[in-house]
C-alpha cells in the first residue's frame, strides 16, 4: 500500500499517456486524408510522448526497489505521511527526506551533498525554474521539484534549504 502511494505522489502522471492517445487519435485521419508519409511524423510524436512517461517512471521503480531491499522504504513511506506541503504541493519536506511531485524525487538528507535553484532561460526569458540536488557522486544533479518561476517562491525557497541544512550540516548551498 506505502509503495503505491508513493508511486502515485511521485511517479509521472497518466495524463501523458491520455495526451499521447489524444494526438494519436486526432493526427492519424488528419495525415492519412494528406499525406500517408506523415504518419511517421505522427508514430514519433506518441513514441516520444510515451518515453517521456516511462522513462521517470522506471527510474522511480529502480529507486524504490533499492529503498525496499534496504530496507528503508517503510521508513520513508512514515516519513512521507508527515511531511509538510510546499509550493502548492510540488514537494513534500518531511523530517529525513524530500519528496517531489511528479518527478520522482525522493531523496534522503544525508544523501545530498550540494542544493541550489536551477532557472533556465531562452533568449532571456525564463522557462523554467527547479530546486536540484547533487548526491554524493557528485556527478548528476537530480531534480527535487519545480519552482514557481519569476522568484515567487523565492522566500519559501531560503527556508526549505535552511532546512535542508540543518539536516544536513555538510550540504553546500549555491549555484553549480
Amino acid at each position: 500500500m506505502e509503495r503505491k502511494e508513493l508511486e502515485a505522489f511521485l511517479g509521472p502522471g497518466k495524463g501523458t499517456i491520455v495526451a499521447a492517445i489524444i494526438v494519436a487519435a486526432l493526427w492519424t485521419p488528419l495525415s492519412l486524408l494528406t499525406d500517408p508519409t506523415m504518419m511517421i511524423g505522427v508514430v514519433i510524436v506518441v513514441v516520444l510522448i510515451l518515453l517521456y512517461y516511462i522513462v521517470p517512471a522506471v527510474r522511480l521503480k529502480k529507486r524504490l526497489d533499492a529503498m525496499e531491499m534496504r530496507g528503508d522504504l517503510l521508513r520513508a513511506y512514515m516519513d512521507f505521511k508527515m511531511a509538510q506541503p510546499a509550493f502548492g504541493g510540488k514537494l513534500l519536506v518531511g523530517n529525513e527526506y524530500l519528496f517531489g511531485k511528479k518527478v520522482g524525487g525522493i531523496i534522503p538528507y544525508w544523501e545530498i551533498s550540494k542544493v541550489y535553484q536551477y532557472i533556465h532561460r531562452t533568449n532571456f526569458v525564463e522557462d523554467n525554474r527547479l530546486l536540484k540536488a547533487v548526491l554524493p557522486d557528485g556527478k548528476k544533479a537530480v531534480d527535487v521539484c519545480k519552482l514557481p518561476r519569476r522568484g515567487k517562491g523565492d522566500a519559501e525557497l531560503a527556508h526549505i534549504i535552511e532546512f535542508i541544512q540543518s539536516r544536513n550540516p555538510a550540504v553546500h548551498v549555491g549555484y553549480r
